[in-house]
C-alpha cells in the first residue's frame, strides 16, 4: 500500500510518499569466511572437500516475511534563476516477522547445517532505513556549474543474523552498523 502527494511549480516541487508493504516466503541469504570454531563444528574428521578456515560459508534463509513501513519526502527549490536547492528524507521500519529455516552450506553447495530461528522483530539489512540530505547546484555561465551534495546514512543493520538462544529457542540477532555521511562537490561543463 503506497500513498503520495506532488506539489508543483516555477519555483518549488515537493513529493510526500507513505508505504507498508509486507513480503511473504522470501529466501535472503549471506556469506560469511569460516573460521576454525565453524571447522571444529562441521568438519570435525578434518575433510579438505567439507571445510577450512578461510573458506566462504554461505546462508541461505527460506520462509522469510518482511514487513516494511516508511515515509519519504523531497523537494526542488529554485529560488533564481541559475540556482537549484535539494532536500530529501526517508524513514523506514523494515522488520522481519516469524521464524525461517537457515540453511549453511559450503563452496561446493553441500549441506553444512541447518536449524530454524526466529527472527521477528530483527531489523532488515542492506539498505539505511533513516537517510536525509541536501544539495546545492549552481549555474556560473551558460553550460558550467558548481553543485555540492551531503547525505547522512543511520539505522543501517546487517545482513547476516547471529543465532542466541533465549528460553530455550534459537532467535536472530542483527548487528547495527555504524551511521556514516557523504559529502559530494563537483564541476560540470555540457558540451
Amino acid at each position: 500500500l503506497e500513498a503520495g502527494y506532488k506539489f508543483a511549480s516555477q519555483f518549488l516541487d515537493v513529493n510526500v510518499n507513505v508505504y507498508r508493504t509486507t513480503w511473504e516466503n522470501r529466501v535472503t541469504g549471506s556469506s560469511r569466511l569460516a573460521t576454525d570454531k565453524d571447522v571444529a563444528k562441521y568438519n570435525p574428521k578434518n575433510d579438505p572437500m567439507i571445510l577450512q578456515a578461510g573458506q566462504f560459508i554461505y546462508t541461505s534463509n527460506y520462509g522469510v516475511k518482511q514487513d516494511h513501513k516508511g515515509a519519504e519526502l523531497d523537494i526542488v527549490a529554485r529560488p533564481f534563476h541559475g540556482l537549484t536547492l535539494t532536500g530529501f528524507a526517508s524513514i523506514g521500519d523494515w522488520k522481519y516477522d516469524g521464524k525461517v529455516t537457515a540453511i549453511e552450506r559450503n563452496d561446493n553447495r553441500v549441506e553444512l547445517g541447518r536449524e530454524e530461528v526466529d527472527l521477528t522483530g530483527e531489523h532488515v539489512g542492506n539498505a539505511a532505513q533513516t537517510t536525509y540530505g541536501f544539495g546545492a547546484k549552481y549555474v556560473l555561465f551558460k553550460g558550467f556549474s558548481v553543485d555540492g551534495n551531503y547525505r547522512q546514512y543511520d539505522r543501517l543493520y546487517s545482513s547476516r543474523h547471529r543465532t542466541v538462544e533465549e528460553n530455550g529457542e534459537k532467535v536472530g540477532r542483527v548487528i547495527e552498523l555504524p551511521s556514516f555521511n557523504l559529502l559530494d562537490a563537483g564541476l560540470s561543463y555540457e558540451v
